[in-house]
């Protein structure tokens, strides 16, 4: 698949309601998402997730209330931002107003606050 067709999305995935409202709308616009946790990977899994930002048209960051809940999650979206980055990628964070976490990304180009999932 073409890099206009896809997206990268980095998230916790314990976001599992916020992360599927996305891929609905992913799916009816016929864009596939790429969420690594729930793929096998091949080791080392960083060369596999540098592949797959290299072939999406973008990164959308889903800040949900579990981004925080380890230091596991935040390293790897950290790093998922950092490749975006040095990829020339756009960076889409979404943060629900309700979610307010104190997660510091240096590199971004659009962001979208109070994506309010309850309205869906």
């Amino acid at each position: 698949m073409g890099r206009d067709k896809q997206i990268f999305v980095s998230h916790s995935q314990h976001d599992k309601d916020y992360r599927r409202a996305f891929l609905e709308v992913f799916g009816l616009a016929g864009i596939q998402a790429k969420c690594m946790e729930f793929e096998a990977i091949r080791s080392p899994a960083w060369n596999e997730i540098k592949n797959q930002i290299s072939n999406s048209k973008a990164v959308f960051v889903l800040l949900g209330p579990n981004v925080l809940s380890s230091s596991h999650t935040k390293n790897w979206v950290a790093f998922e931002i950092g490749l975006a980055c040095a990829l020339g990628k756009h960076v889409w964070v979404f943060e629900q107003s309700s979610t307010k976490l104190d997660f510091p990304i240096p590199y971004l180009t659009d962001y979208m606050f109070n994506v309010n999932l309850e309205d869906r």
